[in-house]
Order: structure tokens, then sequence, then C-alpha cells
């Protein structure tokens, strides 16, 4: 084989090596990306969107609550004002969580929610309009007698369906990690490889040209320019090597 060949050869499977380096890599981090974006994009969300109604069931409470020690109008007519927002979001919320949520542990829980909600919504709305009428006696009896329970069970259903996701969220988190640590695997192993093959190729060819010599590149070289000149007085080592082409009479 020519020396051109055999450069040819090493340096294509050392480029070939690479690409398939470079490649393989490109495709794992793809992968990341994707399951990356599932967890901030889906997981999260959800989880965000768990709490946001959370917080505003917890805020409708305390503002029903309120107006419960009240006899003040205005005040109740804020507090009533606020209890319409806060349900609105609630009612945002609840709609992205069923658009988004597509296991069936995830619907049951979500059912389980909002059958909780709808009860202490209920018994609320009742509480709501003994405040407003300056009832406000009644109005506590009911939230300690009725409302209690079912905004309990209301919070618990929010707590187990937090921590749902949240294990979803964590099992995702843990495949993308495993997939980062598989690709940083690979490429390194596909790196070393290709160094191999390299120094390899780097040897091979080396040992060939030296072969084909007989000795170093500058000495054949400095022998050439000998013979060119007419001065034949010089002894060439040849051991080992086979017949070179380039000088050898």
């Amino acid at each position: 084989m020519t020396i051109r060949n055999q450069l040819a050869l090493g340096f294509s499977l050392a480029i070939l090596l690479m690409v398939v380096s470079v490649g393989f890599g490109l495709m794992r981090m793809g992968d990341m990306q994707v399951r990356m974006d599932d967890i901030v994009n889906d997981k999260i969300a959800k989880l965000t969107a768990i709490q946001n109604w959370r917080s505003a069931a917890q805020e409708v409470n305390i503002q029903i609550r309120n107006s419960a020690l009240t006899t003040d109008d205005a005040a109740n007519r804020e507090a009533a004002e606020t209890i319409t927002r806060l349900r609105a979001e609630q009612d945002k919320q609840e709609q992205f969580l069923r658009d988004s949520v597509k296991s069936a542990e995830g619907m049951a829980l979500l059912a389980k929610v909002n059958d909780a909600k709808v009860r202490t919504r209920q018994v609320n709305d009742e509480a709501i309009q003994l405040a407003v009428a300056n009832k406000n006696e009644e109005a506590a009896r009911v939230l300690s007698l009725k409302g209690r329970e079912p905004y309990r069970k209301w919070m618990e259903a929010f707590s187990e369906f937090v921590k749902h996701e949240q294990e979803l969220a964590k099992a995702s988190y843990e495949t993308a990690k495993q997939g980062y640590e598989q690709a940083v695997f690979w490429v390194l192993v596909l790196g070393g490889i290709s160094l191999l093959v390299s120094i390899a190729a780097a040897v091979w060819i080396t040992r060939s040209v030296m072969s084909q010599l007989g000795c170093e590149p500058a000495e054949a070289s400095d022998y050439a320019r000998k013979i060119a000149a007419g001065d034949l007085s010089f002894n060439v080592n040849v051991s080992g090597a086979r017949k070179p082409a380039c000088w050898w009479p």
C-alpha cells in the first residue's frame, strides 16, 4: 500500500470515529433536552398550578373567616370581591390541570381535589351569605361545624396530588440524569477509541515510511543530495528495511 493510501486510510478512520462520537453526543443531548423540557414545561408547570390553586383556596378560607368576624359592609364587599377573584384563579389552575394531566392516577387525584372543592365551596357559600347578612355568629358556626372537615380533606387531597407530581418529576429527573451519565460515558469511550485509532494509524504509517526509506527522512534527503552531487563515498545502513525504491540503486 502506498504512503498516500496509508495516510488516507488512517485519517479516514480517525475522522469517521470522531464524527460518530460527535453525532452520538448530539443525539444524546437532544434526548436530554426533550427530558428537561418535559420536567420544566410539564412536571414543574403542573406542580406550580397545584400550589397556586391551593394558595388561592387557603386565601379564600381566610377571607371568609374574616368576613364572619366583622359587621363592616365595606369590608364584607371587599372580601366578596377578593373571593370572586381568587375563585376565578382556582378555576383557571384547575382547567390547566385538566388539560395537562394525562395519567390515570393523576386524573383520579384531580377528581378527588375537585370533589373536595365542591363540598368546601358549598359550605363557604352558606357562610358568606350569613356574613353578608351580618349574621356573624351563625356564619362562624357554619364554618366551624360544617366547613372544617371538608376543608381539611381538600387540603389533604392537594397534598396527595402534589406528592404524586413530585414523584413523577423526580422519576423524570433520574431518567434524564441517567441519560446524561450514559452519554458522557459513551462519548468518552468513543473519544478514547478515536484517540487510540489515531495513535495506531500514526505508528503504522511512521513504521511503514521508515521501513521503506530504511532511515530517517532527513537522513534519506541527505543521501539524495550527496548522490545528486556525485558523492558516493558514504555508507547506508539498510538492515531490516525493505528495498527503498526512492534511492536504492
